[in-house]
């Protein structure tokens, strides 16, 4: 019998005795023995330190540029020329006053609507049915590979209650006079005729203050030097993984090397519980937050992190 840590559960199960190859087709540790404890952990990606000489800013040349000088001068200038517009000389109107039909009489037919009254009605909308339900039972759901409770129950019909319209009186027509509109309306009507003229309108004229170059730009090229420097930066060399890892758990660890381990997390800063020896909760998270201080696998407490902690395992006390 061989024992598994996954996760914070410790799962005994039965395993024939088989070869390394074997071990890999069924998921579990290789090469595992008698009184180890095995479990899957998260191993931390790995960096190396490198140092390189890095160019910030390659060689080039900077162009310093000479201005253009430029002095002023005035000029007057047309900036409009004179010309001839025409100029319209509105219509004069009058209003005149004036009745005019804008509908005639006529003769028309008018409906006359239907007449309804409202009714009520009880009708089916869906027949009785039974279903599964979810249940609860005495003995909750413990984890994945346990079933759910399923309860069948009836779900009887349902009704509804319906209102419809129901006709009591057909629609008819009949036919009606109607008289003939007017209106009274005032227009506007022309008088005297719009007429043009023209009109001399004279040019525009502006001084105009403008820049004249005196000496073109120029430019000229200097050397800037190269700037460079040591940039030391962490470089990944793998990528972190799941693995198998042994392990401390019930089978190979007593409350001496617990203790051990509490003693030395807590002179290092990382546990301030009880020097007790049980592997609490309390116990794991210094644990973990050691692993990840030091770039250590995480998951469980790893032969990798008590030999990283001096913590000796094999203590009987």
């Amino acid at each position: 019998m061989k024992k598994i840590l996954t996760g914070s559960l410790c799962l005994a199960v039965m395993v024939p005795a088989m070869g390394a190859a074997q071990a890999q087709d069924f998921d579990l540790p290789p090469n595992a023995k008698p009184g180890q404890c095995w479990s899957r952990v998260l191993a931390p990606a790995k960096y190396e330190t490198v140092t390189e000489q890095v160019v910030l800013q390659p060689a080039s040349e900077r162009i310093e540029v000479i201005p253009a000088k430029y002095g002023w001068e005035e000029k007057e200038i047309v900036v409009e020329e004179g010309y001839e517009r025409l100029e319209l000389v509105p219509a004069q109107f009058s209003t005149k006053t004036e009745t005019v039909v804008v509908e005639p009489a006529r003769e028309e037919y008018r409906v006359v609507p239907a007449q309804y009254e409202t009714k009520t009605e009880r009708v089916k909308v869906r027949d009785a049915y039974t279903t599964w339900k979810k249940g609860n039972g005495p003995i909750s759901r413990l984890d994945a590979t346990t079933g759910e409770i399923l309860c069948m129950v009836e779900v009887p019909a349902e009704y509804r209650e319906v209102s419809r319209q129901v006709l009591t009186q057909k629609a008819k027509t009949e036919k009606v006079r109607v008289p003939a509109k007017t209106r009274t309306i005032e227009r506007r009507v022309v008088s005297q005729a719009a007429t043009t003229r023209k009109v001399r309108v004279p040019a525009k004229t502006q001084t105009m203050r403008y820049q004249q170059l005196v000496s073109p730009p120029q430019q000229k090229s200097i050397p800037v030097a190269a700037v460079t420097d040591r940039v030391t930066y962490q470089k990944k060399i793998s990528e972190e993984e799941i693995r198998w890892a042994e392990i401390l758990c019930e089978t190979n660890v007593t409350p001496g090397v617990v203790r051990n381990l509490q003693t030395t997390l807590r002179d290092k800063g990382f546990y301030e519980g009880a020097i007790d020896g049980r592997l609490g909760t309390g116990t794991m998270a210094a644990v973990d937050a050691y692993q990840r201080r030091n770039n250590l696998s995480t998951g469980s407490l790893t032969l990798e992190t008590m030999r990283k902690l001096g913590v000796a395992t094999n203590t009987r006390a």
